[in-house]
């Protein structure tokens, strides 16, 4: 409906109630006229059109926004036309019936006109209802008198027909607000079954029905919200036995009805009214509190902000200082490894000395050996042949 979105739980709750309406009202309206083909403009998840089609219709068609989704739909997903309700809508063919039920008030003022131009463009026979002002809902932008539409429905040639609400008023099963805003805007050809001096001409089309005033009252009277359900109950049985032709009233559960607390409901819930100014004042003064105690946490997070970024700062400071030192650390090793490695290279050329010295020194030592020998051998010559003579001389002489 619209460009409003909708959420799942929307459709289920309204669901129920819908398809149980439409199955009480739709067998009133095909007593008169029964149709073969049928489009429900604003048809949620079809439930009005499944109750069609267990009626026999052949032909139904939903159209409403991308917002349904498809694998809920009561109806096959091939019956089903998405489009933007704020803007028009055009089919170019007609049904025997269209259906627009709690639909128009979804949608926003300026498209009220051409919303109407709409269904007249699709059916001689249209079944309306909108929520009346102040009849409350949810995203309801354009509650408007039923006078408003019949005015704007008349000015295509289509009257409205009023023989479907008596019966349904309290009926069980009927939403209250079909009951309240059910009717049918036809042409006067689309007319000619519908009971005889059930056009509307100039009597008032608008009857608030008593559960809109009783849930709307919920909200300005404290104990009225404890109250509604029960009230409720027993205006749908008073309304009961008044069409069944009792002259004896049936039990009123309010007069013994008692809030959480056990205190009486009756007659407190229908005179106690609140009082406006006090309970604005109470808000006030609870968002005042509220407020204070905004404040105060607001102080608290902006002081354990400050301190973590405070412990932050100082870890990071600290990271900072660890980062240069390492840094550092770093250079130094490298000039280190420099310095290292040009003492390793030294050693080696003193390795590389040494061994060339030690190879000469051995070569000189050789050298010197040799000498050495050849000058003892020399030497000692004299020795040798004085040794070998007195050798001969001691042989002779033995």
């Amino acid at each position: 409906m619209g460009v409003q979105e909708y959420s799942e739980t929307f459709f289920e709750r309204n669901l129920r109630g819908s398809r149980d309406s439409a199955r009480l009202v739709l067998p009133s309206l095909f007593q008169y006229r029964r149709p073969q083909s049928i489009v429900d403009v604003g048809c949620g998840l079809g439930a009005w059109l499944s109750a069609a089609t267990e009626l026999g219709v052949t032909e139904v068609l939903g159209i409403d926004g991308d917002h349904v989704e498809r694998s809920a739909l009561l109806i096959p997903e091939s019956d089903f036309y998405s489009a933007d309700l704020s803007h028009r809508v055009s089919l170019q063919r007609r049904f025997d019936l269209a259906i627009c039920v709690e639909v128009a008030e979804h949608l926003p003022f300026e498209r009220s006109e051409s919303f109407v131009e709409d269904l007249t463009a699709l059916s001689d026979v249209v079944l309306f209802s909108a929520a009346l002002p102040y009849q409350g809902g949810t995203e309801h932008i354009n509650e408007q008198w039923l006078e408003f539409w019949a005015i704007l429905f008349r000015r295509h040639g289509y009257l409205p027909f009023d023989f479907l609400r008596s019966g349904l008023w309290g009926a069980a099963g009927v939403e209250f607000w079909y009951s309240q805003n059910l009717m049918i805007f036809c042409t006067e050809a689309g007319s000619r079954d519908f009971p005889p001096n059930s056009a509307v001409r100039d009597r008032p089309l608008s009857y608030p029905h008593p559960l809109t005033f009783l849930v709307n009252l919920a909200r300005y009277r404290p104990l009225s919200v404890s109250a509604r359900d029960v009230e409720c109950d027993d205006y749908m049985n008073m309304l009961r036995a008044w069409q069944s032709g009792a002259v004896i009233p049936p039990p009123i559960r309010m007069i013994d009805a008692q809030d959480e607390s056990g205190a009486p409901l009756f007659p407190e819930s229908r005179i106690l009214v609140a009082d406006a100014n006090a309970e604005i004042s109470a808000l006030r003064a609870e968002i005042r509190v509220r407020d204070t105690e905004i404040g105060r946490l607001g102080l608290e997070v902006r002081a354990e902000i400050s301190g973590r970024q405070s412990d932050i700062s100082a870890r990071e400071a600290k990271i900072s200082a660890l980062t240069e030192e390492i840094l550092t650390r770093d250079a130094e090793i490298g000039k280190l490894g420099i310095e290292v490695e040009s003492a390793r290279n030294q050693g080696l050329e003193l390795l590389a000395k040494t061994h060339a010295q030690n190879h000469r020194i051995e070569a000189l030592s050789g050298e010197i050996a040799a000498l050495r020998n050849s000058l003892t051998w020399r030497l000692t010559k004299p020795v040798r042949l004085c040794i070998q003579w007195l050798f001969r001389l001691h042989r002779r002489a033995s």
